[in-house]
C-alpha cells in the first residue's frame, strides 16, 4: 500500500518543471544576445549589451540571465525565441556566405597549382 501511493507520488513530482525549462532557455537566448566576449568585459557589460540587443530593460535582461524570474509572460518568451531564430538565421547567412568566399579562394589556389 505504502510502495503505490510513494510510486504514485514520484510519478507525479518526477517531470521536468517547465518554469525552469523556460528559464533556462531564455537565459541561453539573453546570453546570447550578448555577442562575443571580448577581453576586458564585464558580466554586467554583457548583459548590457545583451538589453540592447533584445530591446529589454537592463534590469529585465539581468533577471533573465539569472534565471530570477518566478513568471515570464508567454509573449515575452515568444519574442526571445523569435529574435534567436532571426539571430541564428542572419548567422548562417554570414556563415554561408563566408563559406562560399572561401571555395572560392580554394578553386582559384587549385586552379593556379593545376596550370
Amino acid at each position: 500500500m505504502v510502495s503505490e501511493y510513494l510510486s504514485a507520488y514520484k510519478e507525479k513530482s518526477s517531470p521536468v518543471h517547465t518554469h525552469d525549462a523556460v528559464a533556462t532557455e531564455l537565459s541561453g537566448i539573453v546570453r546570447c544576445a550578448a555577442g562575443d566576449v571580448r577581453p576586458g568585459d564585464s558580466i554586467s557589460t554583457l548583459i548590457v549589451r545583451s538589453a540592447r540587443a533584445l530591446g529589454l530593460e537592463c534590469g529585465r535582461a539581468k533577471r533573465l540571465w539569472y534565471r530570477e524570474l518566478r513568471v515570464i509572460p508567454a509573449h515575452e518568451a515568444d519574442n526571445l525565441r523569435a529574435w534567436h531564430r532571426q539571430h541564428l538565421a542572419r548567422r548562417a547567412d554570414r556563415l554561408n556566405a563566408e563559406l562560399a568566399q572561401l571555395q572560392a579562394q580554394l578553386a582559384t589556389l587549385e586552379d593556379g597549382e593545376a596550370a
